[in-house]
């Protein structure tokens, strides 16, 4: 595979949560306490245990959600919708299964004035986790991530406890560049009142990033960062992720990633980021990939393939049909972290783009995204027959509202299938525009 199946996996993220295939996959988010000695009370948590984790005896990566200020550990499933889009990146492959655990705190992350905060999480929290899941537990798979306050706690515990985290994820974190602006609960937070109820500046600046940042660099180990902010974050967050963005960049150029998004200081922001976030932090983490015994039911595609004798027809009036030449197209197929799924990456010069499958858990359904170019993006599903033979129903975006495709892809040897995708109209009935080629392993004569 090219570089262009790194870049669809991005793509992936953005496109998986305005549609809803039928995954049958699905985790459990559950509710959990335990008594914690540092904060003499209950410590509260929501878990997520990806799809098969009861039946399984493998052992998975964790991350750490944080919820922001005054907040809890229901926000990121209630508010974020962690379950649905976990589910999803999970199922597609995108990211491996992993536990997530969503963590309540009264604090702001910090052993501030109302909670030693901090030291709970790093002395309490994590061993309870690795003592009662079957996590990895070792830095390599631990990735923290949080947001607003919880960014806040992020980019703290990583720099203060590199040797934990093998990555981070800051959503709006409310690290700021001096004290905090008008408008953050900081400045009323019992995480930063004295004794008589005063924000405590001193404290602040104690407990921000800046004053851990120098001691991070000589540290001697990296955490990549993960970053962002809404272009309307009325605490002024995309100036100050823009600072610690390049604090770090300084220090780690490739290991840091900042981007601004559309949108406030809001959910919207965070579940729109928070796959692009995942993705980015699992790059760096290791993974046990449990064996695969099942096949996949695309498996007969994986593989090279191009057009038998150049060839390729297509039909675009409804009436004349046009027989293209295209030397060296190429169109490479291979699983994407999971025997439920598949990525095609397709080469054809000017042509170039990407088809992605996904499998129901029974083998009788398949899941379509694709995208050719910058317009041409498909949507869809069908059915797969005994011999993986396809029938799917595909809407493209660039094609006149109401209409979709009919693809058909139809084996004739173990080394050859036919491809035809035929227009319907908004009455579904064939409107005349087809297109279509047979399909070689590179390598045979079909």
């Amino acid at each position: 595979m090219n570089d262009q199946s790194n870049l669809f996996r991005f793509w992936i993220t953005f496109l998986f949560l305005a549609i809803s295939p039928p995954f049958a996959m699905a985790g459990e988010v559950t509710g959990h306490r335990f008594y914690s000695e540092t904060l003499e009370r209950d410590y509260a948590y929501v878990a997520y245990a990806p799809d098969g984790y009861e039946a399984s005896e493998a052992a998975y990566p964790v991350v750490y959600l944080l919820h922001g200020s005054l907040g809890d550990e229901g926000n990121w499933t209630e508010y974020g919708e962690a379950e649905r889009i976990l589910d999803r990146l999970i199922e597609t492959g995108t990211i491996p299964p992993t536990l997530v655990i969503m963590p309540g705190s009264l604090s702001w992350w910090a052993d501030g004035y109302n909670e030693p905060a901090e030291t709970a999480f790093i002395q309490d929290l994590i061993p309870h986790i690795d003592a009662n899941w079957r996590t990895l537990p070792k830095r390599e798979s631990r990735i923290i991530g949080g947001l607003s306050a919880g960014g806040f706690g992020t980019v703290n515990l990583a720099m203060k406890h590199p040797q934990l985290f093998v990555s981070a994820m800051a959503f709006s974190p409310a690290s700021y560049a001096g004290l905090p602006p008008e408008g953050s609960t900081a400045w009323t937070h019992p995480t930063f009142q004295d004794a008589d109820g005063r924000f405590d500046p001193e404290l602040w600046r104690a407990l921000n990033y800046e004053a851990l940042i120098e001691d991070y660099f000589e540290s001697g180990e990296i955490v990549p960062f993960y970053i962002n902010s809404g272009d309307h974050d009325g605490l002024d967050i995309a100036y100050h992720g823009a600072v610690l963005f390049q604090r770090l960049r300084d220090h780690q150029a490739e290991h840091v990633e900042f981007r601004v998004i559309d949108g406030g200081h809001e959910w919207p922001v965070w579940i729109e980021t928070l796959p692009e976030a995942l993705v980015f932090a699992f790059e760096y983490a290791e993974v046990e990939i449990p064996p695969q015994t099942e096949t996949n039911a695309l498996a007969r595609f994986v593989g090279t393939w191009t057009l038998q004798d150049d060839t390729f027809r297509q039909v675009w009036d409804g009436e004349t049909e046009e027989v293209l030449n295209l030397p060296g197209h190429k169109t490479e197929c291979e699983e994407l972290n999971t025997n439920h799924s598949l990525l095609c990456v397709v080469d054809a010069g000017a042509l170039k783009g990407q088809i992605y499958w996904a499998v129901s858990e029974d083998g009788s359904a398949v899941s379509h995204l694709s995208q050719f170019g910058t317009a041409r993006i498909g949507q869809g599903g069908g059915t797969i027959e005994q011999d993986q033979s396809l029938r799917l129903q595909i809407r493209f975006e660039d094609e006149p509202e109401g209409t979709y495709r009919i693809y058909e892809y139809n084996w004739v040897s173990n080394d050859a299938y036919d491809m035809v995708a035929r227009q319907y109209g908004t009455d579904h009935t064939p409107t005349g525009n087809w297109y279509g080629g047979r399909f070689v392993r590179v390598g045979t004569s079909g």
